[in-house]
């Protein structure tokens, strides 16, 4: 199902989508009779679909870390992966949360006094 949503909310299917509405609409206004129409919907649709790039995978992958030099160095990975590929905002996010989880390893090995 994953796939499908994917594949329903992307730019391929959108322009695809648009372009087939389009050729609906010639064939409501006129401009386009009889059965021509459907050959065309469909090929606009495929033109949409066929024609426009997609969206570029991410690959994010954190394996097993055994101390904390090794999640620092991954979650640096991961930030530098992510650069020019999310949105500013949502980098922004990532970065805080790396903030948070290396503040707690800086933590880690302190003494908390009872808390």
């Amino acid at each position: 199902m994953d796939r499908l949503e994917r594949f329903l909310y992307s730019r391929r299917n959108i322009v695809g989508s648009v372009l087939a509405l389009a050729g609906l609409a010639l064939h409501f206004v006129g401009i386009v009779g009889g059965l021509a129409w459907l050959p065309i919907t469909v090929g606009l649709y495929a033109i949409g679909v066929l024609l426009v790039p997609g969206e570029p995978d991410l690959d994010i992958q954190l394996g097993a870390a055994q101390d904390a030099a090794e999640v620092r160095d991954g979650l640096s990975r991961l930030v530098r992966s992510l650069r020019g590929k999310v949105a500013d905002d949502l980098l922004a996010k990532v970065v805080s949360i790396q903030g948070s989880i290396l503040g707690t390893l800086e933590i880690e090995g302190k003494p908390t006094f009872g808390f």
